[in-house]
């Protein structure tokens, strides 16, 4: 059964308009620009409220937070450095493999955002070729790095 929403609630991508959300999923992709959608549950009474934020951007958040970690455990010297190169890899892997699945979900429904500004038709497609090209980038510096290891 699916959930009615708000009739302003609108995919963060595109800015379409979601009309029902499947209950008891937290990720759902839009229907114009395919992009998944995280559904967080903020705390608020008496209501429950929500908040659609774009998968890809939590994952890109994730990243930056693993990154950081890195950096301190690398100034502090608080792990082995093998296991740093290791986080690193898989930083490097999971960020090409986002880039890519971005860029070819844009390039499938002609939709693409960059930052705020949202691109259409030949514009998306361009942006979208362009974030293949970065995420095969990361993942192959990923694979390199592993051959390293």
């Amino acid at each position: 059964m699916n959930a009615a929403l708000h009739s302003s609630v609108c995919c963060p991508s595109c800015d379409a308009r979601i009309a029902s959300w499947p209950q008891h999923r937290l990720v759902q992709c839009c229907e114009r620009c395919l992009r998944p959608m995280l559904m967080l549950r903020v705390k608020a009474k008496p209501f429950k409220l929500y908040r659609l934020i774009r998968l890809f951007a939590a994952v890109r958040m994730v990243l930056a937070l693993l990154a950081s970690v890195l950096l301190v455990a690398l100034a502090a010297q608080l792990l082995p450095l093998a296991w740093i190169v290791g986080a690193s890899v898989a930083a490097f892997a999971l960020q090409g493999v986002t880039d890519l699945a971005d860029g070819l979900l844009g390039l499938r429904s002609g939709h693409m955002r960059s930052g705020q500004r949202p691109h259409l038709g030949a514009a998306a497609r361009r942006q979208s070729l362009i974030k293949c090209a970065v995420g095969l980038l990361l993942i192959g510096l990923a694979f390199f790095g592993l051959l390293l290891r």
